[in-house]
């Protein structure tokens, strides 16, 4: 009976010794899938605003076509709740690389970089 005690408590040590590794530890080079590393204004955001939203809203509204339009409505909260949160601009879509380079440039202060 107690052979069976201690290798059950052993099979349960072995089993539970991984549960609190981390993903981004054990695969350093393979777990962010997504590079965000070139989200700046210049390089990454003008050139998607202007494949992606400039076919609509230069022609019915054009409140996307320099920067200072486009801070006011990130200022404002429209530009987060419609791309981000909603996911409703473009209509066509944003893949999650796309999401997520506009996510660290919203998140490092939406610069004019």
């Amino acid at each position: 009976m107690k052979i069976y005690f201690a290798i059950g408590a052993c099979l349960f040590l072995f089993l539970s010794a991984c549960y609190y590794d981390k993903a981004e530890e054990l695969y350093p080079s393979n777990y962010n899938q997504t590079d965000t590393t070139a989200a700046t204004y210049t390089a990454y955001m003008a050139p998607l605003i202007s494949s992606k939203c400039m076919s609509c809203h230069n022609v019915t509204a054009p409140i996307l076509g320099d920067y200072s339009k486009l801070k006011t409505i990130i200022n404002n909260g429209t530009f987060n709740t419609r791309v981000m949160v909603q996911k409703n601009m473009p209509p066509s879509g944003l893949t999650s690389t796309e999401l997520a380079k506009i996510q660290k440039w919203l998140d490092a202060g939406a610069l004019n970089n």
